[in-house]
């Protein structure tokens, strides 16, 4: 970009190959080594499936957030490759998924430590105590898990 007089902007167009030239920021070195420990996304709306004790699924949109610790000689993270992990695993959710997800993204990410929240509606039919009539009713779920090296811890 250039000034030309007073109210002028003239902007210059990269070259088509620039994006050749792009240097990865996040895997640079970081000499200031801050460690942080946790860094990653919150509030994505993701389609979901969720499976049940009877292994039968219920279609839902979960509420999620990731997260992982970013070690002193990084600068950053590559944000995308949190939704990478969660698409490479599809849609259903289940317990052992949930352990494949936070392994995903401590080796995506080349983190010590994951974290992954999942918030979502899940329906049931219930009975009323009066009229016995059947009718569905929602009920808000939530999984908090953590992986710390192989350990896992769900909540």
């Amino acid at each position: 970009m250039s000034r030309k007089g007073r109210n002028t902007v003239t902007f210059r167009a990269a070259p088509k190959n620039s994006a050749a030239h792009l240097h990865d920021m996040q895997s640079r070195r970081d000499h200031r080594e801050l460690w942080i420990d946790k860094v990653g996304v919150r509030g994505l709306r993701f389609p979901i499936q969720v499976r049940d004790k009877a292994r039968s699924v219920q279609n839902t949109v979960a509420t999620i957030g990731m997260f992982v610790d970013l070690p002193k000689e990084f600068k950053g993270t590559h944000m995308s490759r949190f939704v990478e992990a969660l698409n490479a695993h599809g849609s259903v959710m289940h317990v052992e998924n949930i352990r494949d997800i936070l392994r995903s993204l401590q080796r995506r990410l080349n983190s010590a430590t994951s974290h992954l929240e999942i918030e979502f509606p899940y329906f049931m039919s219930k009975t009323s105590p009066v009229s016995r009539k059947k009718s569905q009713m929602d009920y808000l779920a939530r999984f908090d898990a953590a992986a710390c090296g192989d350990e896992i811890d769900l909540c």
